[in-house]
């Protein structure tokens, strides 16, 4: 296995969750983009749960991040936060277990990358009846086709998130 997968435990299990309102905007704006994604994986792969499958373990499931990766990842998430946060950072390490690996051979983009970056900035996510909630905020719940857009919502550069926070437009 690739330090690749070490290097995302480790990111991982830095991440504390604050809440920083104030980076709302953003993160918001990241979990669409997550969405966005991971709408064209479902469209390729119909068995995988929306919002949150695994979508390594449909390329290959028999790669998979070692264990002692995936028992640092759930040490490392706190009980506060929503099912889903820990479910969506164990299926991104398992991810890069196989992007490492070199077995992601869809010409589809990362899932997890603007998800991770999210959970960086601040809060985790939860899925209520009727929104993904970021904080006090939330994006109306749909179907991956609902979320299927060609492009980008947002880049996942500092800069434009930052603009993004401040309430400029792009």
């Amino acid at each position: 296995m690739n330090d690749s997968v070490a290097l995302l435990a480790e990111r991982i299990a830095t991440f504390n969750f604050p809440e920083e309102k104030s980076r709302q905007k953003s993160q918001l704006s990241l979990l669409h983009e997550y969405l966005r994604r991971f709408s064209f994986w479902v469209g390729a792969y119909s068995d995988l749960d929306w919002p949150a499958g695994d979508a390594a373990a449909m390329v290959n499931p028999g790669v998979r991040a070692a264990p002692e990766l995936v028992a640092k990842i759930k040490d490392a998430i706190p009980v506060y936060e929503p099912p889903v946060v820990e479910e969506t950072c164990l299926n991104a390490l398992h991810f890069e277990a196989l992007r490492s690996a070199g077995q992601v051979t869809a010409n589809l983009p990362c899932p997890y990358d603007p998800l991770l970056l999210m959970y960086e900035r601040g809060h985790g996510f939860k899925i209520s009846q009727g929104y993904f909630e970021v904080g006090t905020s939330g994006i109306k719940k749909g179907r991956p086709r609902d979320f299927r857009a060609a492009d980008p919502i947002v880049p996942l550069d500092a800069e434009t998130l930052a603009a993004i926070d401040r309430g400029e437009t792009l």
